[in-house]
């Protein structure tokens, strides 16, 4: 469900100022209810989640790898895209019963969110801000052979986007539910013959 209202008490910190006046928008998104602006000081859930997987793959860094540690079950992973029209996060999880260095089932979880501006022809190229928000859970299954890994990924994709001012032109807006596919290769190459030995 998603539900747009103008916010009844504007703040100068959550709103933002456009040529035809202040605007927020609050939603319940995926569960998520309360009042979120755009393109304010305070951002989408989406973003805070993968700004906390940030966070905590800082936190669980404990120093290198022991030598023979490969008991591992999950692991964080994060990054984020910052340009001058938008900023985006991402953060999730890889998770293998059999462990992160084995063969075998693997499970990707991964939510992904922040905001864009640009200047829309169809509004007399008034300045628009879009919030995009994504969560994916991506069953899978790797495949080991020596130095060459290969990931095949297939689940279900939620996504939410909206714009504000609502902006006809633009084609992402709503929330739509799909199903998404992704294959990652990894190959290590082996080191070069002058490379000093590895400290046993």
């Amino acid at each position: 469900m998603r539900i747009m209202q103008l916010c009844p008490r504007l703040q100068p910190h959550n709103t933002l100022k456009l040529k035809d006046g202040p605007v927020c928008i609050r939603r319940a998104v995926l569960g998520l209810k309360g009042p979120r602006c755009v393109a304010g000081g305070r951002v989408s859930a989406a973003t805070v989640i993968a700004a906390a997987f940030v966070v905590c793959r800082v936190c669980l860094s404990t120093g290198p790898a022991r030598a023979g540690d490969d008991g591992a079950h999950f692991l964080l992973f994060s990054g984020a895209d910052l340009w001058r029209d938008g900023r985006f996060m991402h953060g999730g999880l890889l998770w293998s019963p059999g462990g992160i260095d084995g063969e075998g089932f693997t499970l990707e979880a991964m939510v992904s969110g922040g905001t864009y501006r640009y200047a829309s022809s169809a509004l007399n190229n008034a300045l628009v801000i879009g919030a995009d928000e994504e969560a994916q859970v991506l069953p899978g299954w790797r495949f080991k052979r020596d130095r060459l890994e290969l990931k095949v990924f297939a689940g279900l994709d939620i996504k939410n986007d909206i714009t504000s001012p609502y902006d006809p032109s633009n084609r992402l807006h709503g929330t739509s539910v799909g199903i998404r596919g992704a294959v990652n290769l990894w190959f290590e190459p082996p080191p070069p013959p002058w490379s000093p030995p590895t400290p046993g």
